[in-house]
């Protein structure tokens, strides 16, 4: 029963499972009042703890949701459209730039 309420899908059969199997309800509301207060512990906690380091740190919650959101923007961004990037700074690179350019440009073309 307290284990139920840790798994997805199964913590919404488990009171009917519970029931079926004859369990008396006193101890289901006991053991039912003590897993909830456990899996609220279990998922609020975690984020509270790391509120807390971050405010010991010097840092909110809000400047690490913005800057982590931009900073996942930009990474994306930088895998997503990296051959265009390549291309375009490959000009100013030299010999470099134009053995890499034409790596690039005849891995474009069809086979």
């Amino acid at each position: 029963m307290f284990i139920g309420r840790f798994i997805p899908g199964v913590k919404a059969i488990v009171p009917g499972i519970a029931g079926m199997l004859g369990m008396h309800w006193p101890r289901f509301f006991i053991i039912n009042v003590i897993s909830a207060f456990a899996w609220a512990a279990a998922h609020i906690l975690p984020g509270l703890l790391f509120s807390k380091w971050l405010e010991s740190i010097g840092l909110s919650i809000e400047f690490v949701i913005v800057w982590g959101t931009i900073a996942l923007i930009a990474i994306y961004a930088l895998f997503h459209f990296r051959r265009q990037i390549l291309l375009f700074f490959a000009p100013f690179l030299g010999g470099f730039g134009k053995s890499m350019e034409a790596r690039l440009r005849k891995t474009d073309a069809p086979h």
